[in-house]
This record gives C-alpha cells, sequence and structure tokens, in this order.
C-alpha cells in the first residue's frame, strides 16, 4: 500500500524492515553456534571428569528399551524416564548439563563414536592363539564380541582395580 501511496516513505519501512530481519536471523545464527560449542564443551567436560564409563554404561544398559515413546538413535532406544534421571546423576556428579536435550547430543556422540569403532575395527579373520593375549586385550576381546551380539557389559571398578 505505501508503494502506491508513500514511495518514500515505503523505501524508509523496507530498509528497516530488512534491518530488523538480519538481526535476527544474525542472532538465530549466533545462539545455535553458541550451543553447539557448549554442547562440544559437555563431551570434553565428561572426558575430563571421567565419566566416560558412566555414559557408556548407560548406553550398554538403557538402551535396548522396546517402548513405541523411547528416544531413539540408530539401534539404540532409552526410555525418557531412565534420561531423566541420568541427567540428574550427571549433574551431581559435576557435568553443567541442562536438559535432556543435552543428554541426547551426549548420547548420539558416544553411540555414533561406538558405531564408527566398531566398523573401523573392520570384520577381519586373523587367527590368534588366546595364549597370546594378556588379560586386559583378553577382556577387551569379550567386550567386542559381546557388544557384536547386542550384550551389554559393564564396567566395575574396585579400589585401584578395575573389572568389565
Amino acid at each position: 500500500m505505501l508503494w502506491f501511496f508513500k514511495r518514500e516513505s515505503f523505501w524508509d519501512w523496507l530498509f528497516i524492515g530488512l534491518g530488523i530481519v538480519t538481526v535476527i536471523i544474525s542472532l538465530v545464527i549466533l545462539l545455535k553456534k553458541l550451543s553447539k560449542k557448549r554442547k562440544e564443551d559437555l563431551v570434553k567436560n565428561i572426558n575430563i571428569l571421567g565419566l566416560k564409563d558412566d555414559v557408556n554404561n548407560f548406553i550398554n544398559r538403557a538402551g535396548n528399551n522396546k517402548d513405541n515413546y523411547a528416544w531413539k538413535h540408530i539401534d539404540y532406544s532409552f526410555n525418557t524416564d531412565k534420561m531423566k534421571v541420568f541427567v540428574k546423576v550427571l549433574k551431581e556428579k559435576g557435568l553443567k548439563i541442562k536438559n535432556q536435550a543435552d543428554l541426547e547430543y551426549i548420547l548420539k556422540f558416544f553411540i555414533d563414536n561406538k558405531e564408527e569403532n566398531i566398523i573401523k575395527g573392520g570384520f577381519s579373520f586373523d587367527k590368534h592363539e588366546f595364549s597370546s593375549l594378556s588379560g586386559m586385550e583378553f577382556e577387551n576381546l569379550l567386550v567386542k564380541l559381546f557388544e557384536s551380539i547386542d550384550y551389554m557389559y559393564v564396567k566395575i571398578i574396585f579400589g585401584k582395580y578395575y573389572y568389565d
């Protein structure tokens, strides 16, 4: 309408509108970058705080939910109530996690790494003698075997020693 009645006023309003849209788009992009950086920092803090085993144990124990309303990623599905409890546990252990969306990012990261390592490990059929393996190498072999057939394992730590 302004185009037909007041062309000078039309250009003023057009530039003001474009400026507002540009500012809004810039803010959205900035907020997304900050959010992604914060989530990447969460993964780094998990490693720093030594919570990597806790996350992997949660994936192995709670990642096989058959509920239709579960959160899903690849072949894993998680009950949202268990996820809320795990968020609370991570907060108590010192991780600055805000909500379930942060946990979803963390779980995606760890599940993707797990699947990538399985695929990168290849499917070789080299023959090895079990007697040549150390105790830790043998346990790692068992972990890979059980994970490949969708069994779960839990790493248990006692004093200076840990057991899978």
